[in-house]
């Protein structure tokens, strides 16, 4: 099978790894010609995965018709804020029998939509999946075991999903709650900054734990209330994507937070200027659905008073102290 990945940032390139593991064709698609000349003749991007080589077998191309074309699965692995624009040039060229699987985490900062909405909505197709989980670029083409939730409605997709990832080292759960997915993919990168606030500030460890269940009761609220299952919360896409980011530098969200907690505002600035944060973005995004929505969920609105009307960082301890 030949399978095309849309983006090639750190995430799409990951990707590309394991797809060409399991023996299967690959073309990347980036809408830069600087990036595929980079690609094509250095095979490598230091700066965003260092020491990943991409296979020489691996296509990159800036013609999205040919993806289009070629592939009978589409990975999506661009950020959220692209997705409308670079779905508009898919509609020009998608078929009937292209498949998508969606990477990208976040919600759609001017419409509130998920990034399902956003392909539902631009292609008329139902030939959906998304994959979510606790899973770091850099991590994914080592040996060891990652896992994965794989949620689609459509089996024929679900399957050639599972045919181009599934390995010993990715194990893929299924699901049938692709809203659940999303959400849990979105809000964890804004949970991450709340937890790297409470790290800055310098709260002890029983009290980040204290933090992380009582996050995970209002995350629960959240969730069932924008239609995802409940069940969704015990999955590698919300409980180990959480843990994940909200327990490593490696997250660029908990890392923000924890400047946040600090007080390091130029830190913060040049971070922000420097780094994409995916939570900022969401954080912003689901601040205002829930409001459209008239859904109160207290963690959201002390993170958003912190992080983008500038209170006192300390407003998350008398959180916890409710």
């Amino acid at each position: 099978m030949k399978v095309g990945i849309l983006g090639t940032g750190a995430y799409g390139l990951a990707i590309s790894s394991l797809v060409r593991d399991n023996h299967h064709d690959v073309v990347m698609w980036t809408a830069f010609e600087e990036e595929k000349k980079l690609l094509v003749t250095k095979r490598e991007n230091k700066t965003l995965l260092k020491g990943y080589t991409l296979d020489k077998n691996i296509e990159v191309t800036t013609d999205l018709k040919m993806v289009l074309n070629t592939c009978d699965l589409i990975f999506v692995v661009i950020p959220v804020a692209f997705i409308s624009n670079v779905m508009k040039d898919v509609s020009k060229y998608v078929r009937d029998d292209n498949h998508f699987c969606i990477a990208s985490k976040g919600i759609e900062q001017e419409t509130g939509f998920f990034v399902t909405d956003i392909l539902e909505n631009s292609l008329n197709t139902k030939n959906i999946a998304v994959i979510s989980g606790p899973t770091f670029a850099v991590d994914l083409p080592n040996e060891s075991p990652k896992g994965l939730t794989l949620a689609s409605y459509n089996d024929t997709t679900r399957s050639l999903v599972r045919s181009v990832l599934e390995s010993k080292k990715i194990r893929l759960e299924d699901s049938d709650d692709v809203i659940g997915v999303e959400i849990s993919g979105a809000i964890k990168n804004v949970i991450a900054i709340s937890s790297g606030i409470l790290d800055g500030i310098g709260v002890c460890a029983s009290t980040k734990a204290m933090f992380l269940t009582k996050a995970m009761l209002d995350m629960r609220e959240l969730l069932t209330s924008l239609g995802g299952k409940e069940e969704t919360l015990i999955t590698y896409a919300f409980f180990g994507d959480l843990y994940l980011t909200c327990t490593s530098k490696q997250s660029r969200n908990y890392t923000y937070g924890i400047l946040i907690g600090k007080g390091s505002k130029r830190r913060r600035k040049l971070y922000e200027e420097t780094t994409t944060i995916e939570g900022l973005n969401t954080l912003k995004s689901i601040y205002h659905l829930l409001k459209d929505n008239k859904i109160k969920i207290p963690i959201i609105t002390i993170i958003y008073n912190i992080v983008i009307r500038g209170h006192n960082e300390y407003e998350m301890v008398k959180y916890l102290e409710s």
